[in-house]
């Protein structure tokens, strides 16, 4: 890269620590993001010290002989590069950092940076293939066509939550992970992601969404708490009562598993229904298959946390019915938990 001289600063003789910065960036992403380096450390430069190259981008990018193929934006945050920084711009350059965070962090109702959380946990379902989706885009007026890969992570307390992926991100998150999916969960860190209220939910229930800074990489593998001592209660319905409410929706409950059966549907999938019975002794009827279909969690007796339920009403049914699918995560509470026997079974119906 040319030297560039900006009120007597020479560019090439800026510490060496930023070459070291950018290069672990640029190791994190994928190849096919790599090229065109220079425009990416420009944007990157000046996206993450914008207080010492503010007024660079007309005198670098006019010394750029390469045409941007596309926006990328790469985001790092790193205390050592305060030190490059005046006291006064530091506040803003540090509200832009990614917030560590759990899954209980993304219900806090005084919640700030809301699309700057990074979240660490087991990626535990995606789905098969990346979806095509129209979404509506706010500068144009319109919608338009994206690709999103809805996953399932769950972080150290055993709380889950559901992680959309969009755009490239989703091709290159479901390349880079199916695989290793399909067989265990995979640790991984998420930056930089956004939290949400679902539109047909019944609170509480918040998802994750990836955003244009969005980074990904692996993780040290820890293992989820199994005592489900450490999730909140606001993270789930504990009253079934709430869920009288307009279908279809997706929600977070507890309760105490009863009157399970199994059976093996046309295609040979096995199924599972069961009851699950609130503290009051309301109970709903649910039905778990795919991964959860053979769920021994999901067995009598069991008081169970169960994330990312949906309630539907099948055409022709009299009532709705709360399903278990593959992005469901399902967490024992305690074992050996008393049924109570005057049970009030909630029907769930179309409003």
């Amino acid at each position: 890269m040319d030297s560039v001289q900006l009120d007597g600063l020479d560019f090439s003789s800026l510490p060496g620590k930023l070459d070291i910065l950018f290069n672990e960036v640029l190791s994190k992403m994928p190849s096919s993001l790599r090229k065109n380096q220079n425009d990416l450390k420009l944007d990157w430069l000046l996206e993450e010290h914008s207080s010492i190259f503010a007024g660079l981008h007309s005198k670098l990018h006019s010394k750029s002989s390469s045409s941007k193929e596309g926006a990328v934006t790469v985001a790092k945050s790193n205390e050592d590069t305060l030190q490059f920084v005046s006291p006064r711009k530091k506040s803003k350059i540090t509200q832009y950092e990614s917030r560590v965070t759990q899954i209980a962090g993304i219900y806090a109702d005084d919640l700030e940076g809301g699309n700057a959380l990074t979240i660490t946990g087991h990626i535990v379902d995606m789905d098969d293939e990346p979806r095509t989706v129209d979404t509506m885009d706010h500068k144009i007026k319109a919608y338009v066509k994206k690709r999103v890969l809805n996953c399932t992570i769950v972080d150290s307390s055993n709380a889950a939550a559901r992680l959309d992926c969009w755009g490239d991100l989703a091709d290159t998150v479901h390349t880079q992970l199916h695989h290793e999916v399909a067989d265990a969960p995979v640790a991984i860190c998420f930056t930089f992601l956004a939290a949400s209220k679902e539109d047909k939910s019944v609170r509480p229930y918040k998802k994750l969404s990836a955003t244009k800074k969005t980074t990904f990489s692996n993780a040290n593998p820890v293992l989820p708490d199994q005592s489900g001592e450490l999730i909140p209660e606001k993270l789930y319905v504990s009253f079934f009562d709430e869920l009288i409410v307009a279908m279809p929706y997706v929600a977070n409950v507890r309760g105490i598993v009863a009157a399970c059966e199994t059976t093996i549907s046309a295609d040979g999938t096995e199924m599972k229904h069961f009851e699950l019975v609130d503290t009051k002794g309301n109970s709903v009827e649910m039905t778990a298959f795919g991964r959860h279909g053979g769920n021994a969690l999901l067995s009598s007796g069991n008081e169970v946390i169960i994330f990312i339920v949906t309630a539907l009403i099948k055409d022709g049914a009299p009532h709705g019915h709360l399903w278990v699918y593959d992005k469901a995560h399902v967490v024992l509470r305690r074992a050996n938990a008393t049924v109570p026997q005057n049970r009030k079974l909630i029907h769930l119906v179309r409003k």
